[in-house]
């Protein structure tokens, strides 16, 4: 089986994250996968400590080839997390 990375284009995440009666929570998963580029499972294990708004980083805890336990700084660009 050959794998290939296909990312959602900024419009198709805008059309996701204005579906009507989406959960805020949803759109903040959507945001996160696409503007960091994090992992679901990192996506959602997210909280408001793992922000770093002076760095503009997100501390993720755990992930690909990583233990549970470890943190790793990943870039983030707050402003469209912001504008969504």
């Amino acid at each position: 089986m050959h794998y290939s990375k296909e990312w959602l284009t900024e419009n198709e995440v805008k059309r996701l994250i204005e579906i009507p009666d989406l959960q805020e929570k949803y759109e903040v998963w959507i945001i996160l996968l696409y503007s960091p580029a994090l992992r679901v499972t990192e996506a959602i294990n997210v909280r408001v400590r793992d922000l770093n708004l002076e760095k503009h980083e997100i501390n993720v805890v755990g992930g690909k080839k990583r233990k549970s336990n470890d943190i790793e700084p990943v870039p983030c660009n707050f402003q469209v997390l912001r504008n969504g």
